[in-house]
């Protein structure tokens, strides 16, 4: 069944599997894999491959592959670049349940600001958005209770801007 990222990962008291793919038979298997144990996934599509496999001809499939599936599993657009808002949008037009924005080469505080606007696009669909870059540099500087459900960025900034890192 097709899932946002946070209820695949509050669905779960382990790790949950993400596996970014470039063809329908791959995502076939990785729902198998996950039907067999029972266990939620993720299916991912790496933004830097959706011109070269055709996002927006696969999308479609991902999602009636996550539909179809016994147990829960996000559509992931996986590392979009900050420069790539468009892409992200039509990711999520197509049924992505999660994205992760790649702020890594900005600043901190422009990672955070792109992340923001990111997370609140996507959840204006009814999916997740997080950033890895931005929870690494969190973590690094000591702010407590990160994880990768939406807000942890505003907890971020605010602790930093509160003098707790």
């Amino acid at each position: 069944m097709l899932s946002s990222l946070a209820s695949v990962l509050s669905q779960t008291k382990g790790a949950v599997g993400s596996f970014n793919v470039v063809d329908l038979g791959m995502a076939q298997a990785v729902a198998a894999s996950a039907e067999e144990p029972g266990v939620p996934v993720i299916i991912g599509m790496a933004a830097r491959h959706w011109e070269a496999i055709d996002g927006y001809a696969l999308a479609p499939g991902l999602r009636a592959i996550a539909d179809r599936a016994a147990v829960p599993v996000a559509v992931h657009l996986d590392h979009a670049g900050s420069q790539e808002l468009d892409l992200i949008k039509k990711a999520l037009e197509l049924g992505f349940t999660s994205i992760m924005i790649d702020g890594s080469k900005l600043p901190f505080d422009d990672n955070c600001r792109v992340t923001l606007e990111v997370m609140e696009l996507a959840e204006s669909y009814g999916a997740t958005g997080v950033s890895e870059e931005a929870i690494v540099e969190a973590v690094r500087r000591g702010v407590r209770k990160i994880n990768h459900f939406p807000g942890l960025v505003v907890q971020a900034m605010d602790e930093i801007r509160a003098g707790a890192a």
